[in-house]
């Protein structure tokens, strides 16, 4: 689509239906994300084409909204900022990721994966990266020294370590 709105929305369930030869009054139920064009989409135009429907937002965005609204939450900054630190040690730095991996076997875990990135387009990547790093948080010091970088990224991971730490 080169433009993502009620109508073209409402155009693409038809267009979707009509080409997997599905009757309009078979429609039961029409399942999109929370955004506004799609409920005007459903309200609007599809509601009178699909009489037997209804319109449900999908549960999974429900739960990514609320989800969504933890990350800003005062008592998570420390996580947050935990997240968006980790993200920049290790984003597009393949060769500390095998490193990371390989810290990790040393340290005979059983699950050696390099940490998930949080993308705020994919739901849940924001929890999987907490849980991932709440995991593994006590590993970080010893690993980012053993770096010895300069990075800016592991300067601030060691800061917000040794804050903790003191806490």
């Amino acid at each position: 689509m080169d433009r993502c709105n009620h109508s073209t929305v409402a155009q693409a369930i038809i267009r979707s239906l009509h080409s997997n030869n599905l009757d309009l009054n078979d429609v039961w139920a029409v399942v999109t994300d929370n955004a506004s064009y799609c409920l005007k989409a459903y309200r609007e135009i599809l509601k009178g084409l699909m009489p037997n429907s209804v319109h449900v937002t999908c549960l999974c965005h429900v739960i990514n909204l609320v989800g969504e609204t933890w990350k800003h939450y005062r008592y998570f900054s420390d996580a947050a900022s935990l997240v968006a630190a980790m993200r920049s040690v290790f984003c597009r730095k393949p060769a500390r990721k095998r490193r990371w991996v390989s810290f990790l076997i040393n340290k005979e875990f059983v699950h050696t994966k390099a940490p998930p990135e949080s993308v705020g387009s994919r739901w849940n990547s924001w929890f999987e990266a907490v849980q991932y790093h709440a995991e593994h948080v006590h590993l970080y010091r010893e690993f980012l020294l053993e770096e010895n970088s300069s990075a800016q990224a592991v300067t601030n991971i060691l800061s917000l370590l040794e804050t903790e730490e003191k806490m």
